[in-house]
């Protein structure tokens, strides 16, 4: 049975998380022909502050203002990272 753990800055909606699990769950259940009830989705909300890039935490490259990471960050490869609150602020990928 796969188990899929997956780690993202806090802030996302319940609708969001269902979305993504959904789309990992019928993806998985594809490719390993297996039914979907076999394929757990395991959720980590990680605050900005205990997110770190190299020795910096996101909370602190929002805190700056940059509006782009490192291209080794694991962030420069995601579409957007949107946080939330007071540190509203979108993170694009560096080109």
């Amino acid at each position: 049975m796969p188990f899929v753990n997956i780690r993202l800055i806090e802030g996302r909606s319940q609708q969001r998380k269902d979305e993504i699990s959904k789309r990992v769950t019928d993806a998985i259940s594809e490719v390993l022909q297996l039914p979907k009830d076999d394929v757990w989705v395991v959720f980590e909300d990680i605050r900005a502050e205990d997110w770190y890039v190299g020795s910096t935490t996101v909370a602190a490259f929002v805190a700056t203002s940059c509006t782009c990471l490192p291209s080794t960050s694991p962030f420069a490869l995601s579409p957007a990272i949107a946080m939330t609150g007071a540190e509203s602020l979108r993170m694009w990928p560096a080109s």
